[in-house]
């Protein structure tokens, strides 16, 4: 890939990623009109950081919502299910120890090994 497609196809990225952060804030209903079906909007990812049951692993698409579509991870922001943002598990104010990202490590750092089979990456 060239470096000059490379920095375009990263400016792109780099913009609609601003752009669907800070458009949480500038458009009301966040759907964009008829651009809803087919591109990531702020409504997308509003339901994205939510933690509603209805709302959880949905729309990891970046840009164009057709993978989300193709596996079945995309969902509309319903009228009647105002999202929620927040994590599903109760924490403890002020205690590094059972944070997000200290949990998860300690979870990495505890959990067995895995057992490489003679077909596994990298080869040796």
């Amino acid at each position: 890939m060239s470096p000059p497609l490379l920095f375009l196809i990263m400016f792109i990225d780099g913009t609609w990623g601003t752009w669907i952060h800070a458009g949480e804030h500038v458009l009301k209903d966040g759907r964009m009109g008829v651009l809803n079906r087919w591109i990531l909007t702020p409504s997308h990812h509003r339901v994205h950081h939510s933690r509603n049951p209805l709302y959880i692993d949905t729309n990891y698409c970046n840009l164009l919502n057709i993978w989300d579509r193709a596996f079945g991870t995309l969902q509309p922001e319903e009228a009647a299910v105002a999202p929620e943002y927040g994590i599903t598990r109760p924490m403890k104010a002020g205690s590094f120890g059972t944070s997000t990202s200290a949990s998860s490590w300690r979870s990495v750092a505890t959990s067995p090994p895995r057992r490489r089979s003679s077909t596994s990456w990298p080869i040796s």
